[in-house]
């Protein structure tokens, strides 16, 4: 009858220990508006070669990818693509969805990935191929692109 009565203690207390367990913090996804220059890419698991300047400026989620050689080389940096950068509803805190806007009315075209925030460096994983599996890992391999950018700091401005 001892046994019993201490199983019966031990399930009373269960709930008492479940309620007092701390709750966790929604993971709350970090903002991306700025520009992002981007440091190293890799593409179906291989390190790309060097880009030249290429920006990614964000706001909301318009994504305005630059290119170019940037100014140093003299030449002015230009819009290469229209983009969105979209959070998906049922996709978690790191899920986002890259999307690309071609002309001519073709249709978009939508590539999942998973992008995290830590200071000033964005990583940004995705599906190499529109409508691919979302990556899993943030790390490169066969199937997906990861881009390394760094956020742009405001130039100092001169004194005329």
């Amino acid at each position: 009858m001892s046994a019993r009565r201490i199983s019966f203690a031990a399930l009373l207390s269960l709930p008492i220990l479940a309620v007092s367990a701390p709750v966790p913090k929604k993971a709350v996804p970090p903002p991306l508006d700025g520009t992002w220059q981007v440091v190293e890419w890799h593409t179906q698991g291989t390190k790309a070669d060097p880009l030249p300047v290429v920006r990614w400026v964000v706001t909301g989620e318009t994504l305005t990818i630059e290119g170019g050689r940037g100014p140093r080389a003299g030449l002015k940096v230009k819009p290469v693509l229209p983009c969105s950068l979209i959070r998906p509803k049922d996709g978690g805190p790191t899920a986002l969805d890259f999307v690309t806007h071609p002309a001519g009315g073709s249709p978009d075209r939508t590539f999942p990935g998973v992008a995290e925030v830590d200071g000033d460096t964005l990583r940004f994983c995705f599906a190499a191929t529109a409508g691919g599996e979302r990556p899993a890992k943030m790390e490169p391999g066969v199937g997906n692109v990861l881009y390394v950018l760094e956020r742009v700091k405001d130039e100092p401005k001169k004194d005329k």
